[in-house]
């Protein structure tokens, strides 16, 4: 249930955000939900196109907090759209406090923040700028500043500068000293994982050239409300390029060896993703009816791709139980494991002093009857 209603909701959620964007119907939101739901991959492509991750403190650190992210920005997102935000006056004192608690419930959801409520305050203000060129600078600052919307104004600013306080906090993070290597290395790295990113074999590659397809045959149709939607895949492209871009500054990890994989690359693969269903199903709907019977059976057939490739995971925790319960029935202070599973660690635990805020938690937990540490052979 942990993975499986966060993977449902965000489906979900995401053909929402493309029903917004150009306002289909109901049965064509369902059917956006179905051309996005094979790529939410579980065991396939999984290492770069997973949204949901197999571990379960990986699902309360990304995916729950992205899907928090996904039901704040709505509103907003309909208001840029639509120009009205949906938001009952009720509802609006609690989106100016949702931020407190966004900003600090998981390590992407800071930076992504980072960059969109600047970058669209920005935006808004240099928009208002280019309107109001009969005013003296003066003035014309602060009515472009005055012409933003209120509640966007007060809540974007204010999440900008909790997620900065919470930029502050993450370099203290313990995980920052295991490793240190420089930007310049960090940003090679980087390109390298772009390089294994977009290969074949990881399955990220294809629906990008499908959007990028996409993206082109919507250029050059001239139906209303083409430009708008290019306009919004762009916009996209941008805050990815963005995102990437900044990535190397939150430091290495040796177990994310080229800086980007499934969890950092959750904001990327959700934009690819929207990308993917927005394109596609407005595709279907500009092209004559020859070319949409030749659109829908490639849509089929990347379908399959992905929904054969992935395939029901199988997973045991034998070996950690019995690690556990060797641990909480045993007599000396310090015991050897022999099972090569790892227990409260990354990695295995060479020595008994490695792993005493383990052994502290798991006595808190009650599963030891005392702090007992352990440790694993070489």
């Amino acid at each position: 249930m942990l993975k499986k209603f966060p993977q449902v909701a965000l489906i979900l959620l995401l053909a929402s955000y493309i029903r917004i964007s150009f306002g289909c119907k109901r049965n064509e939101w369902m059917l956006v939900a179905v051309i996005i739901c094979p790529l939410f991959q579980a065991v396939g492509f999984f290492e770069y196109l997973c949204m949901i991750d197999n571990c379960a403190s990986y699902v309360f650190a990304y995916a729950l907090p992205t899907l928090a992210l996904m039901i704040f920005l709505p509103p907003y997102y309909r208001a840029a759209i639509t120009g009205h935000s949906g938001l009952s006056s009720w509802l609006k004192p609690l989106w100016l406090l949702l931020p407190i608690a966004l900003t600090f419930s998981g390590p992407i959801i800071g930076p992504v923040l980072l960059i969109l409520c600047p970058f669209a305050l920005l935006y808004l203000f240099y928009e208002n700028w280019k309107n109001k060129s009969d005013l003296s600078y003066s003035q014309r600052f602060i009515q472009s500043l005055a012409s933003i919307n209120t509640q966007l104004l007060i809540s974007f600013g204010f999440t900008t500068l909790l997620c900065m306080y919470s930029f502050y906090i993450g370099t203290h993070n313990s995980e920052n000293s295991w490793e240190v290597i420089s930007l310049t290395e960090r940003y090679k790295k980087l390109g390298e994982g772009l390089i294994k990113t977009t290969s074949f074999s990881e399955g990220f590659i294809l629906i990008l050239l499908i959007v990028l397809y996409n993206l082109f045959l919507l250029q050059l149709s001239k139906t209303t409300g083409t430009e708008k939607l290019v306009r919004i895949l762009y916009f996209a492209l941008l805050f990815a390029v963005a995102y990437l871009f900044l990535l190397p500054l939150g430091g290495y990890r040796s177990y994310r060896p080229y800086i980007i994989r499934r969890d950092t690359l959750q904001p990327v693969l959700w934009l690819l993703f929207f990308a993917w269903g927005l394109s596609t199903v407005y595709v279907l709907k500009i092209i004559s009816s020859v070319k949409r019977t030749v659109c829908v059976s490639l849509i089929i057939i990347i379908s399959l791709v992905y929904t054969l490739t992935d395939k029901l995971p199988v997973y045991t925790n034998t070996c950690e139980r019995q690690s556990m319960h060797k641990i909480s029935t045993a007599t000396a202070d310090c015991i050897e494991l022999k099972e090569s599973c790892t227990v409260m660690q990354w990695g295995p635990t060479l020595q008994c002093e490695d792993t005493r805020y383990g052994s502290a938690l798991l006595h808190l937990w009650n599963i030891t009857p005392r702090e007992i540490k352990y440790h694993q052979k070489p």
